[in-house]
Order: C-alpha cells, then structure tokens, then sequence
C-alpha cells in the first residue's frame, strides 16, 4: 500500500512543481508589467492601462498555486506547543484528524469555488476599471489551486492513516522532495 502511494505522491508533486513554476513565473510576469507601467508613467507621462486589474487577478492564482507544494513539502506554519510532549502514536492521531479537517474544508472551498467560475463565466463577469477583464480566469486558477490542494491533503492524510493502520515507521512526508542541508558541511559562512 505504501510503494503505491509513494509512486502516486511522486507523480503529484511534479505538479505542484510545475504549478509552482507557474506562479514564479507570473510573479516575474508582473515584476515586467509594474516596471514597464512605472516607467511608462515617469519617463512618457503614459502609463499602461489595465495594470492594476491584470495584477490583482494574477495574485490569486501566484497563491493559490503555492498552497499544495508548500502542504507537500510540510513546510506551513505549525503550532506545536501542545503536542510537543505527546506520544508518537497520538500526534499521528492528530495529524491526521487536521488532514481530514483541512480536507473537508478546502474540498467546500474549491467546489463552491467551482460554482462561482459558472456563475461568472455564464454571467460574463467583468471587472471595473479602466480595462474590462473577465473575471472568471481568477476564479479558474483559485479553483485549480484549490483542487490540487485538497488531493494533496487526500494523499497526506492517507500517509497517515497507512502509518497508523499498518504501522509504517515512516513520516507523514517521508519522501523529501528536496534534500536536507546539513548545516554542520558549511565552514566559512560571513554574514
């Protein structure tokens, strides 16, 4: 059971991967477009029209492209103040009840998600402004996102329930998808 989840896992994170690369991209994208937008303004007295709206429907699919790679790589902010004492078996417990929490609610939030991109694209949604923008490619990618989110909290929440079913030593992400750095190896760090 665990070989196969492994293999599934691996084939996803190279989603999120490339998903992630999306974002990145689309941050370097409005890096391009603010600059240009700036120096439009300053230099020609003619800024670019539309670029407020461009950005602010671009920011949410940079978020919410981000939000299942950083949940697979275990990497969201985690208050362990009152589990650090805790046996094994129980935060194992725990880890568990918060996948299952995590993905009742973000499977709610991305299919009501889902409604909202019909709703918007069948009404054909603009945005106001200066420039008139479809709205629903925004609520497309925080679909996207959400959906791919919600797999992965499927994919860890299985993890666990297979270390606690079957008792697999291993850690709820026990395939780091990036390698450790060893602090101890770098000699001559100046700062």
């Amino acid at each position: 059971m665990y070989s196969i989840l492994s293999k599934i896992d691996q084939k996803f994170h190279k989603l999120e991967y490339y998903l992630l690369m999306c974002a990145g991209l689309t941050i370097f994208f409005i890096m391009f477009l603010v600059t240009t937008d700036v120096i439009m303004r300053n230099v020609f007295n003619k800024p670019l029209v539309g670029v407020f709206e461009i950005v602010s429907m671009l920011l949410v699919g940079i978020i919410a492209f981000g939000f299942a790679y950083v949940q697979g790589e275990n990497e969201h902010i985690v208050v362990e103040i009152a589990t650090n004492s805790l046996p094994q078996f129980y935060k194992d417990i725990l880890d568990f009840i918060s996948c299952m929490i995590g993905l009742v609610v973000v499977s709610i939030i991305a299919w009501n998600s889902l409604g909202s991109l019909q709703t918007s694209y069948l009404s054909k949604e603009f945005t106001m402004g200066l420039i008139r923008l479809p709205i629903w490619p925004s609520k497309l990618l925080l679909s996207v996102g959400l959906g791919v989110l919600a797999i992965r909290l499927l994919i860890d929440s299985l993890y666990v329930l297979t270390k606690l079913v079957l008792g697999e030593q291993k850690n709820i992400q026990s395939n780091q998808h990036s390698e450790e750095i060893d602090l101890s190896e770098i000699e001559d760090i100046k700062f």
